[in-house]
């Protein structure tokens, strides 16, 4: 949905000092997405205007055979590619300070994750930490638990899954560097999903308060 800017969400992803899941390279968007029990190497380009903007999506490599649909809908979703902008930037126009902030970032997609779980995950290693050491500790966990997919010498890992976390130790997740007790919440958090004690997928279709 125009505006989208794809070159500069590449601009922007290109800044992460330890890249995990939104990997720039080669003037393209690279993500591994989960189908039917493998993994897909997917890589994205654009073309056209912002204001007529068209993504080409490449499959790159895969471990098992894909649901096509899915994961178009699942690389959708992550890219944001649905967002409704305009009223924003008419508001955003009308004032003129806000404008200044706004302009150079016009067709920004707010990229996100693929699940309300993968957010949880991200949000409690990044509170009261530095950014960049975040991004460290993030790629780090990718890397930990494995899950990935190669292509030219390059490996493209996913998130852990809600087991792969909850069957960790504190002891295993210290290389985070992030507090035990926050360690210990992830892990509480990913049983509790496994059990299936908390539904994170009910919260989509809750206010942000009830969800809260």
């Amino acid at each position: 949905t125009a505006p989208y800017n794809f070159p500069l969400l590449l601009d922007v992803l290109s800044r992460f000092a330890h890249p995990t899941l939104d990997v720039v390279g080669e003037g393209a968007y690279w993500r591994a997405l989960r189908s039917n029990g493998g993994l897909a190497l997917l890589r994205v380009t654009s073309r056209g205007a912002i204001d007529a903007p068209v993504l080409d999506v490449h499959l790159v490599a895969q471990t098992a055979v894909i649901d096509t649909q899915r994961v178009l809908a699942d690389l959708g979703h992550i890219l944001h590619t649905d967002a409704g902008r305009t009223d924003f930037i008419m508001a955003a126009r009308a004032d003129e300070r806000l404008w200044r902030v706004v302009a150079p970032l016009i067709g920004l997609p707010e990229w996100r994750t693929i699940n309300l779980f993968e957010a949880l995950m991200q949000t409690i290693i990044e509170q009261q930490i530095a950014w960049t050491t975040a991004q460290k500790a993030q790629r780090w966990l990718v890397e930990w638990a494995g899950e990935a997919i190669a292509s030219n010498g390059t490996t493209y890992y996913t998130f852990p899954t809600p087991a792969r976390l909850a069957a960790a130790t504190v002891d295993e997740l210290i290389p985070l560097k992030i507090t035990f007790k926050r360690m210990a919440l992830m892990i509480d958090l990913a049983g509790q999903i496994t059990h299936g004690e908390l539904d994170l997928d009910a919260f989509s279709q809750q206010t942000p308060d009830a969800a809260y």
